[in-house]
């Protein structure tokens, strides 16, 4: 036999299948008008090559094929499992289920395009939060004004200057105020007609103190105002009393505030505003607020950076704001104690009137540190002018009740002693002191 001939197949024997063909899924070919009859010994004995098998067709009519087909067993063998058909309808619909390219890229693609709209809805709200709100000018002026009224502890310095048709006179106050603590201290000078009255009154552990300054421009005024009322005896005997108030400090013990009644009430409520009150002050103004922010400039003011905002205030609205302030639970609480019956009519601005306000916020602390403004053009109309400037310090502030300081009683008792001399001065004062 030739070498490169193949052995013929004898029909009576069973030839076992090679691995090859135990793995692919095969089907004899059935060709139309044929029959296992008609074909011939030439067919059975043609040469097998496992190189190069010839691949099974299948039709709709002939898509299964039968287990001795596709696993022939062979005498000592035990049968194989059938292998599944890829044509039947389990194969078909598992494959058909878990191969939907088109589906699954387009549900990726909704996927990525739901995420990137989230990430650029996201970041445009955390932007307009954190970028452009920020910068506004109305949202830096409303956040200033929140953090203010936040403070317990400030300083207050404020110069007025007015003139009106019949006078002119200048005010100057320095409040230095703990709310925690219910400590208060104030200086306050009132210059009218070229004579001075300096006043500090300190609120220390309820107790009050007060102490005039320097009067001695108050003692010549009074003799020049003796001779106008035809009292020689004003100018001798109210010298030698304001010598006796100048520079000299008094207590008045809160055993006798207590006395008053408004007077005990507002030593004895708390002075600090809750977190309602605070959120009704802000919450009120956001409403309806009563200023508008006309222009915004950098500026430095005392080596800080600020905003410098050129601001009109509308008087009706900020009346409106205040009257809504005795809604506050420390105003209620101190309308409960005196006993006073909230007023239902408060005053309202004529025709809308405005008043022009620059206002320096802090850019660092987003507090207010200054409020400048001056007399309206209908002020000017009625004769009055002025200018006002007011700075703002948050530092912490600690009163102390001043040394030396003699009690209210002893000072009444040496200011009726000196009145003896004048009884047409006593007279007139005396009621006063006496309702002391």
């Amino acid at each position: 036999m030739d070498q490169n001939e193949a052995p013929k197949l004898d029909q009576s024997e069973e030839v076992p299948p090679t691995e090859a063909e135990q793995q692919q899924v095969t089907q004899p070919e059935v060709n139309q008008g044929t029959t296992s009859e008609s074909m011939s010994s030439d067919s059975q004995e043609s040469s097998v090559s496992s190189d190069s098998p010839k691949p099974q067709e299948f039709t709709a009519d002939n898509n299964v094929a039968s287990t001795e087909t596709q696993n022939p067993v062979t005498s000592g063998e035990e049968a194989s499992p059938p292998l599944a058909n890829p044509m039947s309808n389990d194969a078909v619909s598992s494959s058909t289920v878990s191969k939907k390219p088109g589906l699954s890229r387009l549900w990726r693609r909704v996927a990525i395009i739901a995420a990137v709209i989230l990430v650029l809805a996201g970041g445009s709200a955390a932007a307009f939060y954190t970028v452009y709100l920020p910068h506004q000018p109305w949202y830096i002026l409303d956040t200033a004004l929140k953090n203010s009224m936040a403070q317990n502890d400030f300083t207050l310095n404020a110069n007025a200057n007015v003139t009106t048709s019949s006078m002119a006179y200048k005010i100057n106050s320095i409040t230095a105020a703990n709310l925690t603590a219910k400590g208060l201290d104030e200086n306050l000078t009132v210059t009218v007609a070229g004579a001075s009255i300096p006043l500090e009154i300190r609120i220390v552990n309820s107790n009050l103190y007060f102490k005039f300054g320097d009067l001695s421009s108050v003692a010549s005024l009074a003799s020049l105002a003796g001779g106008a009322l035809k009292d020689p005896n004003l100018g001798p005997v109210i010298g030698p009393l304001l010598s006796k108030l100048s520079n000299q400090w008094v207590v008045v013990d809160s055993t006798l505030l207590d006395q008053s009644k408004s007077l005990k009430c507002m030593l004895n409520s708390s002075w600090t505003l809750s977190n309602s009150d605070s959120n009704y002050m802000v919450n009120s103004y956001l409403n309806q607020p009563f200023f508008t922010v006309n222009s915004q400039t950098a500026d430095t003011l005392n080596s800080q950076a600020e905003y410098k905002m050129n601001v009109t205030m509308s008087q009706n609205l900020a009346q409106k704001y205040l009257a809504g302030l005795s809604n506050l639970n420390a105003f209620k609480s101190y309308a409960q104690c005196t006993g006073a019956k909230p007023s239902t009519s408060h005053a309202t601005a004529v025709n809308n009137q405005t008043t022009p306000l620059t206002i320096w916020v802090n850019k660092s602390t987003n507090r207010i540190d200054k409020i400048e403004t001056v007399g309206t053009a209908q002020a000017a109309k009625n004769g009055t002018s002025g200018t006002l400037d007011a700075t703002i310090s948050y530092a912490n502030v600690n009163v102390q009740a001043p040394a030396q300081a003699i009690p209210v009683t002893q000072l009444i008792a040496q200011l009726m002693q000196g009145l003896q001399s004048d009884p047409q001065l006593l007279n007139s004062i005396s009621p006063m002191l006496s309702g002391l």
